[in-house]
């Protein structure tokens, strides 16, 4: 049966409410999780980052902005989360299961955390950052994000994870590894957010906003893609040039990714999304990445 490990967040509240020690928050399987990230991608978060943000510096790092002000609604957010995990275990395992058709959820764990990216997913786990504006605004955001990232533990069961950006051969591998990465995790919460009226775009919210891909921008990604392939093989590109090309603000993964597999699901149904959520790198690369 799948596990909701509040840990992270109540020694928070511990910290705050009965000046509990703060690095206590280190043995919770949250933030050691989120540490498996940090390492895995070259990221930064640690104790120091969350210490000074609860005393109010705004550039403590990536997800913890407006934390002090935010406290109350995260413990309204926790709270309710906590009477509601039934539903929100059966959100989960009815949307992912729809894309892995034989998803057992008994591994896997749900961390609420704050800080850190708005969702991570590793190793069975997956955790959610409450300090999130569009998670406070509405819970149903919580499980939508839940949906995609526990389908991100999922896929890395069964390819593994591959991010290595030391060469420009395993930088095209990493790129090929996490378009349909993301491209699953991104559709695996598609029925769930039409079904309840979640937006599918939103200039506000990237998460929302990988939803909404247009026909123009999909064949700029594609071209970008492919322009990708041409600096792997030319000797005046360099790493640092692949590097921009990739991850520069375009968010290419996810939104070609997430354009892919919905336009296989619109061609061919759930099946096709279900294959190709089971391809490894160099088939899907093949299949439709390469034309």
């Amino acid at each position: 049966m799948m596990k909701f490990d509040f840990s992270y967040l109540d020694h928070f509240f511990a910290v705050l409410d009965q000046g509990q020690d703060i690095n206590l928050i280190a043995d919770t399987m949250g933030y050691q999780t989120i540490q498996k990230h940090v390492r895995l991608t070259g990221s930064e978060f640690s104790l120091e980052n969350l210490k000074r943000s609860v005393k109010g510096h705004d550039n403590a790092g990536y997800g913890l902005r407006n934390l002090p002000q935010n406290v109350a609604k995260i413990r309204e957010l926790a709270n309710n989360l906590k009477s509601r995990t039934a539903e929100w275990q059966a959100v989960i395992e009815k949307n992912v299961g729809d894309v892995f058709k034989d998803y057992n959820s008994t591994n896997t764990v749900v961390c609420p955390v704050i800080g850190y990216d708005i969702g991570i997913g590793l190793d069975d786990v997956s955790c959610i950052n409450l300090n999130s504006q569009i998670c406070l605004e509405d819970i149903r955001e919580v499980f939508s994000i839940s949906i995609h990232e526990t389908a991100h533990t999922v896929t890395s069961s069964l390819h593994g994870v591959y991010l290595d950006l030391t060469t420009k051969p395993n930088i095209l591998k990493t790129i090929n590894y996490l378009i349909p990465y993301e491209g699953i995790g991104i559709f695996s919460a598609y029925n769930y957010r039409l079904a309840n009226n979640l937006p599918l775009a939103s200039a506000q919210s990237l998460p929302t906003d990988d939803y909404n891909v247009s026909a123009e921008e999909y064949q700029l990604l594609h071209q970008n893609y492919r322009e990708l392939v041409i600096m792997d093989q030319s000797e005046s590109a360099d790493k640092d040039d692949m590097l921009k090309k990739a991850f520069a603000g375009q968010r290419l993964t996810h939104r070609l990714g997430y354009a892919l597999v919905y336009k296989a699901y619109q061609q061919k149904g759930i099946a096709e999304v279900r294959r190709i959520a089971r391809m490894n790198i160099d088939r899907f690369a093949e299949e439709f990445l390469r034309v």
